[in-house]
């Protein structure tokens, strides 16, 4: 139940994860030791226990608030009929080792639980603050769920209806991501008539504040070659393949039947530095005898890839971890959540739940 991540000061990171085995937490992991590094100075992976965690059920969204030093985690109930916000505070302390000596321990303190409309509370990412509202009640940050889109205001603790003309009102959005003049993607699920819910799209739509008080409006839509997306993110002058009067060029990264995997789901993509991406994403090695397409129960490699060109061309797949590939009959969960790139150590670290039965 692998969600989102976000950096926090001294060198660390914060994961969420919802609802399966190990999940219903936050937990804070140390970037700076620990790691056993899969490509040197690009992925590293956090096998190993948190720094420190506190339970958070139905965690998904996951934000730092700089000035106050404070965590805001969103989380709601199985059913998908609350939301809360709580906040954290770290604090770090040294503490006798038991053997003559000391050791620091970290802890993770609640400092508030707040109610709030959204039910099922899915994202929470920063927003530019509308200049309308005092600095004092922000800094903001756009909160989806099943049920709409909010901007939540940390300062004032409250959620009011999101600026952005043809957001607010959306049901089902998964995530939103926005620049600092406003410019933003979102990502809301495909569903066809009353069929069941799967949390993706081929569509990602995009607002653009315009004169005035108007709203440009714009869709993309992914190949049907590609993986459908979950979450979307935009990041501040990113030097790839995408020309600003030009098309957007495509290129494929994981494609079925590569190296024996027969197909791809759930890809990560993230920007390491200039002209440089790091592509993750669940290699699957048969498709679910039970259904028609490639099912998630399948045993499971984490696949990764690498470019630096900004996209044109990919290195050969490595596999970061897997499930023992041969056994279709014990269940598996080793599903793919969340990655960061921290610039400062030059590091990727993927999120990721492993379940075994």
């Amino acid at each position: 139940g692998a969600h989102s991540a976000a950096l926090l000061p001294g060198n660390r990171v914060a994961l969420v994860a919802s609802h399966l085995d190990h999940g219903d937490r936050v937990a804070i992991f140390d970037l700076g030791a620990g790691m056993d590094a899969s490509y040197p100075d690009l992925i590293q992976s956090c096998q190993r226990a948190p720094h420190a965690e506190a339970p958070v059920p139905g965690a998904h969204g996951v934000a730092w608030v700089n000035h106050s030093s404070t965590l805001l985690v969103v989380g709601g109930s199985p059913d998908n009929t609350d939301g809360f916000i709580y906040s954290f505070t770290l604090r770090d302390s040294t503490e006798a080792d038991g053997l003559g000596g000391t050791a620091q321990h970290l802890a993770l303190n609640l400092t508030s639980k707040q109610a709030i409309a959204a039910h099922g509370p899915h994202d929470l990412s920063p927003y530019p603050l509308p200049s309308a509202i005092p600095v004092a009640q922000g800094p903001a940050f756009s909160l989806t769920a099943l049920n709409g889109v909010w901007l939540y205001l940390a300062g004032a603790k409250k959620a009011i209806p999101h600026p952005a003309q043809g957001l607010a009102p959306t049901e089902e959005v998964k995530s939103v991501s926005a620049l600092s003049n406003g410019t933003l993607v979102f990502v809301v699920e495909d569903r066809v008539g009353d069929g069941p819910a799967h949390f993706r799209s081929r569509t990602l739509r995009f607002l653009s504040p315009s004169s005035g008080s108007s709203w440009r409006a714009w869709n993309v839509s992914l190949p049907h070659s590609w993986l459908p997306g979950y979450k979307a993110r935009l990041v501040p002058k990113m030097d790839l393949l995408t020309a600003s009067d030009g098309p957007v060029l495509q290129r494929p990264v994981f494609v079925p039947n590569e190296d024996g995997f027969v197909c791809f789901r759930a890809l990560i993509l993230l920007s390491a530095g200039p002209r440089c991406l790091i592509a993750a994403s669940e290699g699957r090695s048969f498709y679910n005898p039970n259904t028609t397409h490639c099912g998630g129960a399948t045993p499971k490699a984490l696949a990764v890839k690498t470019s630096t060109d900004g996209g044109a061309t990919w290195s050969a797949l490595q596999a970061a971890t897997q499930d023992n590939l041969t056994d279709r009959l014990t269940p598996h969960r080793l599903d793919l959540g969340s990655g960061v790139y921290d610039a400062r150590s030059r590091q990727a670290f993927l999120h990721f739940g492993e379940t075994t039965e």
